[in-house]
């Protein structure tokens, strides 16, 4: 399998990163001033090299022109040509998943103090014209958010060879690179199975009681709260969910269902295990209640003890690492929903 990398700046060093990242060929066919002819054209260099993926990441600077944008309309006129192809290309080549990222336009353009700034508009305006095609995106512009972006970007590698990003945000973009690839090549999970004390709450029910486990609304107690409602977002998608802890079931099943700040209640899971049985052996009876394959599964577990015993045992089910600052559980449970559970379709998000 390969990847094919085309844009409409430098992007060498990114390819070689997400080489490295995703064990795969990742090639960089077309220079940055002949990437929209080389999509168009069914016999460029970037279809002889059969590629199964093509990403598409483009600099919003370059792509609206160096002088910047004056209005909503001079957007449309240099983005929805380049809209065009990228429809073209994705319905000539359907054996092909193209993923295309989003633009990030910075507000170099001097405008009126009171004035309507075209190049919000004009991101939105991308972003809904690629969605609409029903293409997987790359986030590149919530990469530039996070990071800054004057972390995000390289005033002197751009002067010097048209490299508009950082190292830092090269090694961010080929990371992400990478997270798709696996997304768009790995089998969908089918049911998300956690434990309890110390995920879907902080602290021991048993020793702190329904009253006193590390849950709340407001305060710290919040991020619990937060994973919750991403983990409520998977199952309204479709995903089953489980539980397999070694706690005690009468304490654990009371603060499930009485805790006034638990979003999960015990009719939103498809099978309990509370025991002391073997991890791995809850699982696979619960597999079989369920009648699912074990490789559907996704586990997590706050111990690493426990984790590393359902790797040995069942190395088929998808083990990932929670954060070790609870505060980013969050944002690890999206990531866990992107790479695990959403659909890898043309069309449904990554």
């Amino acid at each position: 399998m390969s990847i094919a990398l085309i844009s409409n700046t430098t992007m060498t060093s990114i390819a070689m990163k997400a080489s490295r990242s995703t064990r795969e060929d990742v090639y960089y066919p077309l220079g940055r001033s002949a990437w929209m002819v080389g999509l168009a054209d069914r016999e460029s260099k970037l279809y002889q090299c059969e590629p199964d993926c093509v990403f598409i990441i483009l600099h919003g600077r370059t792509l609206l022109g160096e002088g910047g944008i004056s209005s909503i309309e001079a957007a449309q006129t240099a983005i929805l040509p380049v809209v065009d192809i990228i429809r073209t290309a994705a319905a000539e080549h359907g054996e092909i998943t193209f993923v295309v990222s989003s633009i990030e336009i910075p507000l170099l353009k001097i405008h009126p103090l009171v004035s309507n700034r075209p190049e919000p508009q004009a991101e939105a305006l991308w972003r809904r014209s690629i969605e609409e095609i029903g293409l997987p995106i790359l986030e590149l512009s919530n990469i530039c958010t996070e990071m800054g972006r004057s972390n995000f970007y390289n005033n002197r590698l751009w002067y010097m060879g048209n490299m508009p990003f950082s190292k830092a945000a090269e090694d961010a973009i080929a990371s992400e690179m990478e997270r798709i690839w696996r997304a768009l090549t790995s089998t969908r999970r089918r049911c998300l199975v956690l434990d309890l004390d110390n995920t879907l709450w902080g602290g021991e029910v048993r020793e702190l009681g329904t009253d006193g486990v590390h849950l709340d609304i407001a305060g710290s107690g919040s991020r619990f709260v937060d994973l919750q409602r991403r983990i409520l977002d998977l199952k309204e998608s479709g995903v089953m969910l489980a539980v397999i802890s070694k706690g005690d079931i009468e304490k654990e099943l009371r603060c499930i269902n009485e805790h006034p700040c638990m979003l999960l209640r015990e009719s939103d899971f498809a099978a309990i295990r509370v025991n002391g049985e073997p991890k791995p052996a809850n699982l696979e009876s619960i597999a079989l209640e369920l009648g699912i394959g074990i490789d559907s599964f996704v586990f997590i577990d706050n111990n690493p003890t426990e984790r590393e015993i359902m790797e040995i045992a069942l190395p088929s089910v998808a083990v990932p690492t929670p954060p070790e600052d609870s505060a980013q559980l969050e944002t690890f449970m999206i990531g866990v929903a992107r790479q695990y559970f959403l659909q890898r379709k043309r069309g449904a998000p990554l």
